[in-house]
């Protein structure tokens, strides 16, 4: 089974936002599980989606993420 992974890490006003978007069918969604680097589930939150992001900062969405249980991602540990 081989799985292909998008990964946004967002930087400036956005900063501490970490997306990673994969695709599978039933069987493989079955499969997948949170991982070490998978820590909640977006996909049908509509802040997320396509452009809503688009001039956004992470404050206008951290009420959403924390709501999820997101934590900010510190730049240092991704970008050191």
């Amino acid at each position: 089974m081989g799985l292909n992974f998008k990964i946004n890490i967002f930087q400036d006003d956005l900063a501490g936002l970490f997306l990673i978007g994969v695709e599978f069918n039933i069987e493989e969604k079955n499969w997948f599980s949170n991982t070490i680097f998978c820590f909640i589930e977006v996909t049908k939150e509509d802040f997320l989606v396509g452009g809503m992001l688009c001039g956004k900062r992470y404050q206008d969405i951290e009420e959403n993420l924390i709501r999820l249980g997101y934590n900010k991602i510190p730049s240092h540990i991704l970008f050191s």
